[in-house]
């Protein structure tokens, strides 16, 4: 515990260093940014025809195991080298058996996270060097990375080749290797898994989207292996012989935590009705065991609510989630310049949390009133502005809350 606290508190003098070194599309484990960013900056690259159609899929073969020790001493900004060396030799326990340390940086180490980067940091420039524009003309190449996964898009095939090998050279140089596997090259239309989405351009009608007029459009949703992932999670907490009030509190914080990674993109919420009703029904076969008549079960496990006819339920405020009623936020883009630790950048960021609290509450607020209006009944997305009305005014201390706010047509309101 106290080496845990040592590395922490060396961290909080390397990780403003280390920010100001890092790439800009670096997402992984970087003050005020996530998953969600890495994904809307994806969005952007990709989200027209025009934009590049051809991805590498780099997998770095065991990452934080292979990185050399003499790279990060050398790049690592620590006031006391040996510190670092300290905790780069230090070994590893594996059960009672003893193992020494010649290579890599402990996984679930506080600043290891932070090595990792330090190794990686530079792969952006080193390919954007090798790819300059012409006559004012982006080449399309890009680099998306979060910790150790990385993409590159490009709009040719040859020359994902060519940065392949680039990228090959980079990180030899750091004792890494590219696992060639797992390291493909892809087509948009074919899709890539990311982050545990799945990215893919398709056929779509754009009647069914009036906001554009192209014959395909990026689709972003869960990927095949989380939705497998969570399925075996939710099996092991639905057993037959548990209680209704431990299903709950044990599968809540896995379905909650689940779907707010996921609500990035609108097309997740599909997949969230899907899960629902798998859910229902491993929940239907094990209230049908526990009380032996389906009826019987019905009666006392389940309650009604406005948005939804069958919840299971111990109570009316202790009740099982339901991931499609989680709210979809697509996130704004990060302005890849701003630096947390500096002054003069707290206020974009204090005002980029504000925005998406207020975009969660307003997602909210909206699903309350069934995406209508209730002054006109017309729908609420009809690019009208929307504004939020105090039932009770403000003046007269009216609470910004879900009871006391109707989101309302400007013309309306």
């Amino acid at each position: 515990m106290i080496d845990r606290a040592v590395q922490a508190l060396y961290h909080l003098g390397v990780d403003p260093v280390v920010e100001t070194q890092s790439d800009p599309n670096s997402f992984g484990f970087r003050k005020n940014r996530s998953t969600q960013d890495a994904i809307t900056a994806i969005r952007s690259l990709l989200d027209k025809k025009t934009h590049p159609q051809w991805i590498l899929e780099a997998d770095i073969s065991k990452c934080f195991d292979k990185i050399n020790h003499n790279f990060l001493m050398k790049h690592t900004p620590i006031c006391h080298k040996m510190v670092l060396e300290q905790w780069l030799k230090s070994g590893v326990m594996e059960e009672l058996n003893y193992i020494e340390t010649e290579e890599g940086t402990p996984q679930r180490g506080i600043i290891s996270p932070t090595l990792c980067n330090i190794a990686l940091n530079g792969i952006e420039k080193e390919i954007k060097k090798a790819n300059p524009s012409k006559k004012g003309k982006s080449p399309g190449v890009h680099v998306i990375r979060y910790a150790d996964d990385m993409i590159i898009t490009e709009k040719t095939q040859d020359i994902i080749i060519k940065n392949k090998k680039i990228l090959a050279n980079f990180l030899d140089e750091r004792g890494l290797q590219l696992n060639e596997k797992k390291t493909q090259i892809t087509h948009i239309k074919e899709g890539i898994d990311f982050l545990g989405l799945n990215i893919r351009r398709m056929k779509w009608n754009p009647k069914l989207n009036k906001r554009t007029d192209q014959d395909t459009v990026l689709i972003i949703k869960p990927s095949k292996n989380s939705i497998i992932k969570l399925k075996n999670s939710i099996k092991k907490i639905i057993i037959m012989n548990k209680p209704i009030r431990k299903i709950i509190s044990e599968m809540n914080p896995v379905l909650r935590g689940w779907g707010e990674h996921k609500r990035i993109s609108y097309h997740s919420q599909e997949t969230f009705i899907t899960i629902d009703n798998w859910i229902w029904s491993k929940m239907l076969k094990w209230a049908y065991w526990h009380k032996g008549a389906l009826r019987k079960a019905v009666y006392k496990y389940m309650i009604q609510t406005e948005t939804r006819k069958w919840n299971w339920r111990v109570s009316l405020k202790d009740k099982l989630i339901n991931l499609g009623e989680i709210s979809i936020i697509v996130r704004r883009s990060l302005k890849l310049d701003r630096n947390p630790y500096l002054k003069q950048n707290i206020e974009y960021f204090n005002k980029r949390k504000e925005k998406l609290i207020e975009a969660k509450f307003r997602s909210v607020i909206y699903k309350i009133y069934k995406q209508m209006c209730p002054i006109c009944g017309e729908s609420l997305h009809n690019e009208e502005p929307v504004e939020l009305h105090h039932i009770i005014p403000h003046r007269a201390k009216g609470k910004y809350s879900l009871e006391n706010i109707v989101p309302l047509h400007q013309i309306c309101h």
